[in-house]
């Protein structure tokens, strides 16, 4: 009946007959976030953690409305194929991903050759590293013989884009998911 916790998406609509909108998450950390700020259960998450996954398992209809809140720099995936299928799609800006400052100096530790690996959990922070690195006087050569992670195909993607070939991706697109690809690297 599309009761929220029932690990299906459907139509909102609670035993009381009042409406409750379904609420999909991409991951298991969103879904985490959702029940721990909003005290709700997302009714659907798909397998693979992506935005094309979601859109391809979400059931919507024509005509339905969906707000997906989401950073100022999310591809319009998720957006795009919602509306392919019909529906009223309205995307709110809810956070922007900033270039941060300050912490450790990576360039310095990239040159004496102290870091094992780098971590990257979305395009942004491959977009944000390179920005930085070239900007604090670090080199791309000193990226040699240190183990890029991507935490998924989107952020691989961008990695490749702007010259890096990360040396694994994660299998299971979560921060456990980096984790574990970490630690079958170095086993």
């Amino acid at each position: 009946d599309g009761r929220a916790g029932d690990g299906r998406a459907g139509d909102g609509r609670a035993g009381d007959g009042r409406c409750h909108p379904a609420i999909a998450a991409v991951g298991p950390s969103t879904a985490k976030a959702v029940r721990e700020r909003l005290g709700v259960e997302p009714t659907l998450l798909p397998e693979t953690f992506t935005a094309e996954a979601l859109a391809k398992v979400l059931p919507v209809q024509p005509g339905e409305r969906v707000l997906i809140p989401a950073s100022a720099l999310a591809r319009p995936a998720l957006a795009e194929r919602l509306r392919e299928r019909g529906a009223d799609v309205t995307v709110v800006e809810a956070y922007q991903t900033v270039l941060g400052e300050g912490g450790e100096d990576v360039p310095q530790l990239l040159r004496t050759h102290t870091v094992d690996a780098i971590t990257f959990t979305s395009a942004s922070t491959v977009t944000n590293f390179l920005t930085r690195l070239e900007r604090e006087g670090g080199n791309r050569a000193d990226l040699a013989g240190v183990c890029l992670v991507s935490i998924g195909p989107q952020t691989t993607a961008e990695a490749q884009r702007l010259g890096l070939n990360p040396t694994r991706e994660a299998h299971v697109h979560t921060l456990d998911g980096l984790i574990a690809i970490l630690n079958e690297y170095f086993a």
